[in-house]
Order: structure tokens, then sequence, then C-alpha cells
């Protein structure tokens, strides 16, 4: 009697499709994972901006970047920001007529919002310094009513946030 079953040539060629699938699923999955954490970064972004500009409507100038004011109009999903290299990702950037914020993802994409400039992406990380983080926004910092503020900086979270 003749029993049928699966050649070893059969059972190989199953193997590498199911291997090709899987390793398809999985680059899909990590791009799928990677796009929504950067969507979760440019929503923060949209929702700080629009407690910024709620809060110079309802007090006549723009927030400082005191800890008293900061927790107020910042929006911030802290898992989603990068701890890489010097671990600075979050930075307040403002003076007499603008405001901008300047962000890190955990993906390493680098996001920006600003008065002037409204939202957008930069190609890399401008810097670890203010004084180079802050032009790459369009806000000088000689410009008067200067300040700014690290909010992720050394990998840490300021304590108010």
């Amino acid at each position: 009697m003749l029993k049928r079953g699966f050649t070893i040539v059969e059972l190989l060629i199953v193997i590498v499709v199911l291997g090709v699938l899987a390793a398809i699923v999985t680059v899909s999955y990590v791009g799928i994972s990677d796009n929504a954490k950067d969507a979760a970064v440019q929503s923060d972004l949209d929702q700080s901006f629009k407690k910024i500009e709620k809060y110079e409507i309802d007090n006549g100038t723009l927030p400082d970047t005191s800890a008293a004011v900061l927790p107020t109009v910042l929006v911030i999903s802290k898992s989603f920001y990068s701890n890489s290299g010097s671990g600075n990702s979050y930075i307040v950037c403002r003076n007499d007529t603008d405001i901008a914020i300047l962000v890190r993802s955990v993906t390493g994409h680098t996001y920006y919002i600003s008065k002037s400039r409204g939202a957008g992406s930069l190609h890399s990380w401008p810097s670890d310094t203010y004084t180079t983080a802050c032009p790459a926004m369009g806000i000088s910092t000689s410009s008067s009513g200067f300040s700014y503020k690290w909010a992720h900086a050394n990998n840490a979270w300021v304590s108010y946030l």
C-alpha cells in the first residue's frame, strides 16, 4: 500500500514562503508602529499649540517658560520622545512675538510647531544646545524677551511635568 505525504522539497517551499510572509508582516508592523508614535508626537504639538493660543488670548501675552506656566500649556505623551544621544528631546523657545516647540520623537524624527512658521519637520536634530535649537525654529537668542526651557534634557523630564 502506497502512503501519500509531502516531499521534503514541498515542505521546504512552504517554510520559505511562511518565512517571507513573516518578514513582511514584521517590517509592516514596525513601520506602522513608528508612524503611530510620530503621530502621537505631532498630536501633542498640535494640542500644546492650541493651549498656547488660548493662553495668549486669555492673558494678552505668550506664555513664559517658567515652571508655573509651562505645565498648563504643554501636552506630552512622555513615552514617545527620544532618549538617544545626550537625551535632549523637547525644548520650548520664545521671544516677545513668537513661541516654538522643537521635539525629537523616539523614532528619531524631529518636529516643531511655532507661531510664525506653523508645524513642520526638520531633516535632523539641530543640536543639543538652545543656541542652535531655537534659531532652527526662527527664534533668535538675541531677540527681545528671549527665553527657553528644556522640558526633556539629559534623559530626564523636568520635575514639574
